[in-house]
């Protein structure tokens, strides 16, 4: 019998040419020596993969010698691979590296990537292009590019060296082009905060102020730029370091303040920060510690932009976090002297960046620039004549399912997460201008020299992004297209932004920035842990209230998904059309993800402004109305003015003896609930709850949970929960608010609370019968717009943050909904985690409309459990993650035939599993 099929053929060719292939999930994986992927092969690949991929996956696939599981780790064996790994180690913060691992699926990206070839650049005194690393992105691929490039003559850059330092003090150092042109442009503007940089920390712990200003002044000593005044000699701008110096840390002391309130010192924050600087006299650097109490401290560090960069924040946080340790201690300072400085790059630049250099890179921005097409983005309002900056922003979050299918779809088509996202903003520009010529500008470090990682200044450089889509590309092609865009302005990054309007000469038009108005970037400069023994600091948000572009769209990656933030022109926008774009983004971007074949013409996205607001200039068409339409009547009537109390008692008044709670094959009537739940409201009222106080919940699901949540919203306060799983310094952060009045929890987690300083309101089991307080509803003045309750979000990027969502919110998410329709006899099942918003849909769904609330028992989910629980109990409404909507599908689906609505969400749903749910 005759066994060879096209896969098995083709495996053994793929063999044959020493080529690996193996199965990761739903990705196809291969090694390959170098010319070893013919495009025959790379055809055929691309043809039988999917049935490839089934037999890769199948038990029985290690036939004719091929694994379904990666190859085994073949660790550095010589001198240059282990140097090369160790530093690839050090990067990608990894403990151990194959030669054959890819850079890019170990969480490497272009400016990681840049890093790692300027270090082998010093190292070797060997320049690799950057698309050649993106072709072999392994240790064994890199080994072969240096010896390759070694062996041909490159354009030698000249030595970064420490520059002479005679006459310095009498000249100036020379600016470098960045910092020449923001000078300018601060002489124009010499009143103007705009260039201003403000970070903000909270400290909360001891905090050894000398230690802090030892360690400031430390930070001013060692980088030079941030003890440089600049000033003109002649008619040409220098700059000038001052040798000797006074930094000084001020302090203000809010707790006896009667002017400032410690409660809220960001009015202060934002007075100091917008505090302009006098280049010619002042340093470029500021820090303002303000004392709340005596174990809460802000720190307000503002930078000027000429002597800093949004890197160079890292930096300097980076350093504060080891001296000041040190300098409590009594250390030395431990970190290393620099052999240069800024001035020295500044000097380098300019040798650099001339002759045959400079008239390489000007020729290759000059074609890509070519006929460049000014975007037509609808705004809200008119363009002012002269270009405004007052600016807001608006944050959003992409999950974690849809960043990771974002990666992975990056890495298998040999991209980056940076251009995936680029790529799906300027298909939504795309979409919103009508225009085939996109072009957006983005921010890169531009720190090519190994030399320079670790220096703060004004190193960070504009890239102009131009993407074509006159071909009607399916995303797949636009990214290859952006792959290659980028790749070479990465090459050709070394061109200052200044040198290029020069150079292009585009129309002035004092209306808008030149070149491109609206900017992308994907944050991963190198902040590291702020972290400090017997020490929390948090950073905090503090905006400064203008932009330099219409829009800017930032992103940046943590353990929940993505972050992002959308600042934008207030003469331009409107906070609601913003919010329009970044709904259209997320949307836009799971269909890209989920089908990359299909062109970019047959995806639907609504406009940018509704149509009555679209310019006579461009009509809506027909089917964008009907579009826009379907989008957006989603207005149903709902009493808006009820507070939840209110709603809930209606309730006990049709339905006194109908079953609300059900836990442990016990029941509570509505009636029932609702006097225990007044009698634990009467006795928060005696301890001094208002409508303005805010109560802490610590407890386990149980009756007394809910009971608890609907006593607190009875006395007109907003409750916030807390998981009992959560770590205690997150507790004591949450808990650390002027509003908070008490804590509810029990006798049998008191122990997790000993650490508080709260002290904690415990609920015995038989603590309705102990309880001599009224059982009527209390009276109270009560109004929709208060806070039902404060959520913290996961603090990935930062300090955690309370989100309060008011009555009225929790009120139109479950009555007179449009997505479901509720009913006395459903029986709601809550199940979710207190300390996310799911609950609110479980607890508040059923409470609100008469129907039964089944209370599922504490600790450890196990899938099994719950699909019986279901079944058991006529469950029939349900919310759930995706991803154990998923499994639940896949493993469970039929113990489910008791659900009339079942509602999934927080990620990605999968179409086959929602029909397998709908048949």
């Amino acid at each position: 019998m005759n066994t060879k099929t096209p896969i098995t053929n083709l495996l053994a060719d793929l063999q044959q040419n020493g080529i690996t292939v193996w199965a990761d999930e739903d990705k196809l994986c291969f090694n390959a020596p170098k010319n070893g992927l013919t495009p025959a092969l790379r055809t055929r690949l691309r043809t039988h993969k999917v049935a490839l991929l089934a037999f890769l996956k199948a038990p029985t696939a290690a036939i004719n010698g091929v694994s379904p599981t990666p190859p085994p780790l073949i660790l550095p064996r010589n001198t240059d691979e282990k140097a090369l790994a160790h530093h690839w180690q050090t990067l990608l913060t990894l403990e151990q590296v194959g030669i054959d691992d890819n850079f890019f699926a170990q969480g490497g990206d272009s400016i990681s990537a840049t890093q790692l070839l300027a270090w082998i650049q010093q190292q070797y005194q060997v320049k690799l292009p950057l698309r050649d690393f993106f072709a072999t992105p392994t240790i064994r691929g890199l080994v072969q590019s240096i010896a390759h490039n070694k062996q041909r003559a490159q354009v030698q850059q000249p030595p970064l060296v420490p520059m002479t330092t005679t006459g310095a003090k009498q000249a100036g150092h020379i600016l470098s082009f960045a910092q020449q042109r923001l000078w300018f442009l601060d002489q124009l503007r010499p009143d103007s905060a705009f260039y201003n940089m403000p970070k903000a920390l909270q400290f909360v712990g001891s905090l050894n102020i000398p230690a802090l200003q030892q360690a400031l002044e430390t930070i001013v000593q060692r980088h030079h730029t941030l003890r440089t005044i600049f000033k003109l000699v002649g008619e040409e701008p220098r700059a000038f370091t001052l040798e000797s110096t006074t930094f000084t840390l001020r302090q203000i002391d809010l707790q006896h303040s009667a002017e400032l309130s410690p409660t809220d010192p960001f009015p202060l924050l934002r007075t100091e920060a917008s505090k302009p600087f006098d280049l010619a006299n002042d340093l470029p650097i500021r820090a303002l510690l303000i004392c709340l109490h005596p174990q809460k401290h802000i720190l307000l560090l503002t930078t000027h932009h000429i002597a800093s960069d949004g890197w160079s924040t890292g930096v300097l946080l980076r350093e504060l976090v080891t001296l000041y340790p040190a300098f409590c201690t009594g250390q030395p300072n431990p970190l290393p002297a620099f052999p240069l400085q800024y001035s020295d790059f500044a000097a380098w630049q300019r040798q650099w960046l001339q002759g045959a250099t400079l008239l390489a890179q000007q020729t290759y921005w000059q074609q890509q620039l070519h006929n460049l097409t000014t975007l037509a983005l609808p705004t809200d309002y008119p363009r002012p004549a002269i270009q405004t900056t007052k600016g807001a922003h608006r944050l959003f979050h992409i999950d974690a399912e849809i960043a990771n299918s974002a990666e992975k779809l990056s890495q298998q088509t040999s991209t980056t997460l940076f251009m995936l996202l680029l790529a799906s903003f300027q298909s939504l520009l795309h979409h919103y201008s009508q225009q085939t010529d996109i072009v957006v500008g983005s921010p890169i470090a531009n720190r090519t020299r190994s030399e320079i990682a670790s220096l703060i200044g004004f190193f960070v450089n504009m890239l102009v992004l131009r993407s074509d889509f006159s071909d009607n590309p399916t995303f797949r092609e636009l990214l290859a297209q952006v792959r290659e865009t980028t790749l070479g302005a990465y090459e050709q990054q070394d061109l200052p932004f200044e040198k290029l309007v020069e150079l292009l000469k585009p129309t002035r038009d004092v209306s808008r920035t030149p070149l491109f108005q609206v900017t992308f970037a994907l944050q991963n400069a190198p902040f590291s842990s702020l972290a400090l023994p017997d020490l929390q600091i948090d950073p905090l948000p503090l905006d400064k209230g203008h932009v330099a572009y219409d829009l800017n769209m930032v992103l940046w990656r943590d353990a929940t998904g993505l972050q992002g933030r959308v600042e934008y022109n207030c003469d331009l926008f409107s906070a609601e059309t913003i919010d329009r774009l970044i709904t259209h983004f997320q949307h836009l971007l799971t269909q890209l993800i989920a089908d990359p074949d299909k062109p970019l013409a047959q995806w639907s996205v609504p406009p940018l402004l509704p149509p009555q607001a679209q310019p006579t200039s461009r009509l809506a068409s027909a089917s964008e109305l009907a579009l826009y339409a379907q989008w957006n009547t989603t207005a149903t009537p709902f009493p808006a003015q009820q507070t939840l109390a209110h709603l809930f008692e209606q309730q006990v008044i049709h339905n006194p003896t109908a079953p609300a709670l059900v836990y442990a094959n016990e029941s509570l009537s509505y009636a029932e609930v609702n006097t225990r739940a007044n009698q634990l409201a009467h006795q928060l009222i005696n301890q001094g709850v208002t409508p303005t106080s805010i109560v802490a919940i610590y407890l386990k699901r149980s009756f007394d949970l809910i009971i608890t949540i609907l006593a607190i919203n009875k006395t007109g306060a907003a409750y916030l929960p807390i998981d009992i799983d959560t770590p205690a310094e997150r507790i004591t952060y949450m808990l650390d608010t002027p509003a908070l009045t008490t804590l509810i929890s029990t006798p049998d987690l008191a122990d997790k609370l000993a650490h508080l300083a709260v002290q904690p309101l415990l609920l015995t089991p038989a603590w309705s019968q102990q309880l001599n307080t009224p059982t009527n509803n209390p009276t109270v003045n009560d109004q929709a717009a208060n806070w039902a309750y404060v959520m913290y979000t996961s603090g990935s990027t930062g300090a955690p943050k309370g989100v309060c969502v008011t009555q009225k919110g929790v009120v139109r998410l479950v009555r007179e909904t449009n997505y479901i329709t509720i009913a006395a006899s459903d029986r709601f099942l809550q199940v979710g985690s207190i300390a996310f918003d799911a609950s609110t849909w479980e607890i508040w769904g059923a409470l609100l409309n008469g129907a039964t609330l089944y209370i599922y028992p504490p600790g450890p989910l196990d899938l099994s459990d719950l699909t019986t629980f279901i079944a058991d109990n006529n469950i029939n409404m349900l919310l759930l993650t995706a991803g154990v909507f998923h499994q639940l599908v896949d493993y469970h689906v039929d113990k489910l035939q008791s659900l009339r609505c079942f509602l999934a969400g927080g990620d990605v749903i999968n179409v086959s599993h929602a029909d397998i749910v709908r048949k």
